[in-house]
Order: structure tokens, then sequence, then C-alpha cells
């Protein structure tokens, strides 16, 4: 009995710190100006935009902050730019109740930018993925809203460990649904983990199983996928599983997915940040009749 009333006391105060520091990132969140890590970013170009529009999509826990050295090359080079927060994954949502945000649900807010901006530009627009954000991409591209693809380090299945996360995931979720991130954003550069943030600290474990449904549908999805596809992965990515990425895309004859051997997860902030970013403007300036 006493055992019991100890790990009933220790199991309330890991949730009270938990739920105070959910609250607290909530609060800062809000007291915050718009920012890369706050706010959607709609980057016009001076001139008329060159088409067609380019609309970029962050990680898991992350901003648009993660993709904003990309965001801003194509910004330079006339490109209308769009990188909208992915709901549920910056601070200002409270870490609680992030799982209100169902894979179903994701899917379709992405498909409503897609759908909608195609509309507005008379064709559909490119589109670029950072780890969830290519999740999300992938089956959007599956489902042909987008005629040229970008994956960087996409996220199908952890890099270790992936089984015995997502089962411990399912368990822990019932007793500490918010848990500190568990893995940093992998980034092997000094001066790239001086710049980066993340867009929260703080991970939703029901939200996590969420990204996991995602993985698992985009997996079933990519033979679909018809459109030319670029996927960046990190060699020895700590995140996201890159030999599993070789696995997927290795017979889909519209795919190219090459390496980068300096760099972890987050590849717009590491070591091989200049090629990549290089590599994906050569992607999406080549023409349709080169690629």
């Amino acid at each position: 009995m006493t055992v019991l009333l100890i790990s009933l006391s220790v199991l309330l105060g890991v949730n009270l710190v938990m739920f105070c520091w959910a609250f607290g990132e909530w609060a800062w969140a809000r007291t915050r100006k718009a920012s890369w890590r706050t706010t959607e970013q709609v980057l016009l170009p001076a001139a008329e935009p060159r088409q067609p529009t380019i609309i970029m999509v962050h990680g898991f826990g992350g901003s648009p902050l993660d993709l904003k050295p990309l965001a801003e090359t194509l910004h330079n080079r006339g490109f209308k730019v769009v990188v909208p927060v992915v709901p549920g994954q910056i601070a200002e949502a409270f870490a609680y109740g992030r799982h209100r945000f169902s894979p179903a649900r994701y899917l379709e807010w992405l498909e409503n930018i897609l759908v909608t901006e195609t509309r507005h530009r008379g064709q559909r627009p490119f589109l670029v993925g950072f780890s969830m954000g290519a999740t999300l991409a992938t089956i959007m591209a599956a489902r042909g809203l987008s005629t040229r693809v970008v994956l960087l380090a996409p996220y199908y299945r952890l890099a270790m460990a992936d089984r015995l996360m997502a089962a411990s995931a399912a368990v822990a979720r019932y007793l500490v649904p918010v848990v500190p991130r568990l893995m940093k954003v992998g980034i092997n550069d000094p001066e790239g983990r001086k710049i980066y943030r993340p867009g929260t600290h703080l991970v939703c474990l029901r939200g996590f199983r969420h990204l996991r449904a995602l993985a698992e549908n985009a997996e079933k999805q990519i033979t679909k996928i018809e459109a030319p596809i670029l996927v960046l992965t990190a060699t020895h990515d700590s995140v996201a599983d890159s030999n599993r990425v070789h696995q997927l895309f290795q017979a889909l004859p519209s795919a190219s997915v090459e390496p980068c051997g300096q760099s972890d997860h987050a590849l717009l902030y590491d070591a091989d940040r200049q090629a990549v970013v290089e590599r994906v403007v050569r992607f999406i300036e080549t023409p349709k009749d080169a690629l």
C-alpha cells in the first residue's frame, strides 16, 4: 500500500510539473510578436511572382523557422512562398490539447491550402515538406495536388527503437499525456545549433501517435506518386530512419533520392545546408521537360 501511494504521489507530481511547464510555455508564446516561430509566413516578391507558388510545411514540434533558409532563397529568386504553421505544433497551441488534431484533420488542413492556392493562381503549387511536413507532403503528392514535390528528411519511422517508442507512447499517454521532447532536432554543425529553435519543447504523446498514423498512411501512398519528387536524407539521421526512406522510394520512377553525408536531421541548419538549398533550387527551376 505504501509503495502504491508513493507511486501515485510521484505520478501526480510529474503531471503537475508538466502541466505548469505547458501553461508557462503557452503563456510565453502568446506574448511574443509575430516571428518565424509563431506565425505563418507569406513571402511576396517585389515584382509579379514566378509561377507556381511554393508551399512549405514544417516538422513535428517545429515551426516555419524549420524552412526559413530555403524559403528566403526561393523568395529572393522571385517565387511566392507560403510557410503555414502546422496546427498544434508550436508553443502557442496548449500542449495538452494538441491531440485534437487528428490525422484526417491534418490532411484536410493541407489539402485546403493546396486547393485554395490552385484556384487562386490557376495551377497547382509546388510542395516542400520537412520531417512531419514531408510525411504530409507525401500523401498530398499521391493525391496529385502538387506538380513537383521536395521531401527533406522525411519521417516514416524513427531512426532508433521505433516500435519500442510507439509501444511506450501508447501506454504512457494515459499516465503522463505530455512529456519533454525526448529527442532534439539533430544538428551536427555548431553554428546551426546556435540559430535553430524548435516550435515547442513539449510532446503530446497522443499527438505523436497521430504522427505515427500519418507515417503509416504515407508509406502506403508512395507508389501512387506520379509527380517529380526530390528526396534529400541525412545519411546518419538521428531522428528519422533514412534507410527506410531509400527502401520506400527506390522503385519509384519519378523519385530522386539523394544522401547528405555531413548532416543530421535538420538539413537546412547543418553542414550540408548550402548544397541542400542549391539542389532544391535547381530542382524547382529545372524546366518540366528536362526532369
